[in-house]
């Protein structure tokens, strides 16, 4: 089983932190250099305290496997923790002006599934621009969880994404990331992973 979540790094502190939900915890378990954060008995994160392994980061992504593999080896869960596919490239197929408001009704194509309403404020939104999908139950770097909503009545099923949200440099930053012809055939395609290729 796989299990999404958020992974952090304070490097002050040496300590990784594992999100799986954005729940308060209530209770602590202690282990070495890991303490298992729950809510009413249930897992809700982990910090794991003196790292062994060199990390140059604050925001882990699925491009660092070797960060991942070294959580879920510490952690020792039943499922696997994984980064994969919270941020996909995206092309918006459809985008409409709510009424009254500076945001747009979009409907983006991911490449499986039906397209996803995401209602999205940047003035740059329009139909046929491909961009970064951050899905539900996926961790910004400033530590927010994207959940599905609605906004003025409109539903929205994960957020379109600026370079400044994701701390990406060498991207336009007048609202969302537009994705350049690279991207174009990666609908559907772990953005991280696209990116680190390009790059």
């Amino acid at each position: 089983m796989i299990q999404k979540c958020g992974m952090f790094y304070n490097k002050q502190f040496n300590t990784l932190m594992v999100c799986m939900t954005n729940e308060k915890h209530n209770q602590i378990q202690t282990t070495k250099n890991l303490t298992i954060l729950k809510k009413d008995g249930v897992i809700v994160g982990f910090n794991i305290l003196d790292v062994e392994i060199k990390i140059n980061k604050s925001f882990i992504t699925s491009t660092d496997t070797e960060i991942i593999e070294f959580v879920n080896k510490k952690i020792n869960l039943e499922c696997k923790l994984s980064l994969n596919n919270q941020f996909v490239i995206g092309k918006i197929d459809y985008c409409e002006s709510i009424p009254q408001t500076h945001l747009n009704a979009c409907k983006v194509n991911i490449g499986e599934g039906p397209n996803l309403n995401i209602v999205c404020g940047a003035s740059i939104a329009r139909e046929g621009i491909f961009v970064i999908v951050c899905l539900p139950g996926a961790w910004l770097p400033d530590g927010k969880l994207i959940v599905t909503g609605k906004l003025r009545g409109y539903e929205s099923n994960g957020m379109l994404c600026s370079a400044a949200e994701l701390k990406l440099e060498g991207f336009n930053n007048n609202g969302i990331v537009e994705l350049d012809s690279y991207y174009q055939n990666k609908v559907g395609f772990d953005f991280w992973r696209v990116n680190d290729e390009k790059n």
